[in-house]
């Protein structure tokens, strides 16, 4: 269902940058965290703990991700990220709703 109030607008705007900065951010320190893991276990002399961190740190990005592509245009009501094509890649990086051309900024 189309929203056109700005506020509304913003507000869905504004989500769909926090959500993008989390993909983000728990991209980029995914292996900072596990250095640090990998050095701070090794007196256990186990790789069950860094594993163990490792999957839970994928899940923690799939769940961003996941997040961020089922996002919803808030102009638009359509998926802010990919269209309903399959053979066109998703957009997970784009600026622009795929649907309407609503920018981010």
């Amino acid at each position: 269902m189309p929203r056109d109030y700005p506020q509304q607008i913003a507000a869905g705007l504004r989500t769909i940058g926090r959500r993008r900065r989390a993909a983000w951010i728990v991209f980029l320190l995914f292996l900072p965290v596990m250095g640090l893991a990998g050095v701070s276990f090794r007196w256990v002399h186990s790789r069950f703990v860094a594993f163990g961190i490792c999957f839970v740190w994928m899940g923690v990005y799939a769940l961003a991700g996941h997040r961020l592509v089922f996002t919803r245009c808030p102009r638009c009501g359509e998926l802010f990220h990919s269209r309903r094509d399959w053979r066109r890649p998703m957009g997970m990086f784009t600026r622009a709703c795929l649907h309407c051309g609503l920018r981010l900024r």
